[in-house]
């Protein structure tokens, strides 16, 4: 499992950690890790908690298939939103590694806020 430590942010904090991604080099995971970390505007949140969301990334670094896992996700909407967004909004990603031959990778992302 690849961890991410909390992001400082005016008013939450949020981290973002890749689950299970034993196909994925870790230099690839960090990157889209990092880039969904940059896009995620957390300043207006109020709330806390989890957002578990689902992405699909081709091999040509195309966005595919986003969605919330809603039975693990956090119900606040907003929190929803913003993490919904800022993986939307970190597309398009590099291209997969070479290494990788499969047409597309799976990944979860949770995303955690916390009230600061």
């Amino acid at each position: 499992m690849i961890k991410q430590p909390v992001v400082s942010k005016t008013e939450t904090t949020a981290s973002v950690d890749l689950k299970d991604l034993r196909l994925v080099p870790p230099s690839y995971a960090q990157m889209v890790r990092s880039r969904i970390i940059d896009n995620l505007d957390s300043d207006d949140s109020g709330g806390e908690g989890d957002v578990f969301v689902r992405f699909v990334i081709t091999s040509r670094g195309e966005l595919k298939d986003i969605s919330i896992i809603g039975e693990k996700s956090v119900k606040d909407s907003s929190l929803r939103k913003m993490a919904f967004e800022a993986v939307r909004n970190s597309s398009p990603f590099p291209k997969l590694p070479k290494d990788i031959l499969a047409p597309e990778i799976a990944f979860t992302c949770q995303i955690s806020f916390i009230r600061k």
